[in-house]
């Protein structure tokens, strides 16, 4: 599965930062990615 960094352009994940911030002002948008040497099974689902 590709980073979700190389996946998403830089605008791309402004856009979605900023929309859940409004959506969700007293949180902070977090982004949880597997590190690709480990043994974890893969994420199901990534948002």
């Amino acid at each position: 599965m590709k980073s979700f960094k190389k996946e998403f352009t830089l605008e791309e994940r402004a856009n979605e930062s900023a929309a859940m911030i409004a959506k969700y002002p007293g949180r902070i948008p977090v982004i949880v990615e597997r590190f690709s040497r480990s043994n974890l099974p893969e994420m199901e689902k990534r948002k």
